[in-house]
């Protein structure tokens, strides 16, 4: 989806949004939920919100989403570090062919932490 309209950027309005559409069972407006309150953009930062959100679309095969459960696993980000967990994560976004899973799952087996 390429939408180039000219609007003052707001967090708040996007968080609106993105929260009707999550609540419908969309996964990209679940992940997009989960990334907001992972960054704290237009709410305050809140990681087990986030996760909450990220689970609900990973739920759902999304690999983004199962891509950034990996991550918060992987550095501990509002979950305890469990690279077994993040692995699983992982190897479940990369079957949904996510670039960076993959990359990830290279990175790990090169320096052996699996």
């Amino acid at each position: 989806m390429n939408i180039n309209f000219k609007v003052e950027q707001d967090y708040k309005e996007a968080l609106k949004w993105f929260r009707k559409a999550a609540e419908q069972d969309y996964s990209r407006a679940q992940y997009a939920l989960g990334s907001m309150y992972f960054q704290g953009k237009g709410v305050g930062k809140d990681y087990a919100e986030a996760l909450k959100w990220f689970r609900k679309a990973a739920d759902q095969d999304y690999g983004k989403a199962q891509y950034a459960i990996g991550r918060m696993y992987e550095n501990g980000e509002g979950v305890g570090q469990d690279y077994a967990k993040a692995l699983k994560w992982y190897r479940k976004a990369a079957d949904q062919d996510n670039e960076c899973s993959q990359y990830a799952l290279g990175i790990i087996y090169k320096n052996e932490k699996a």
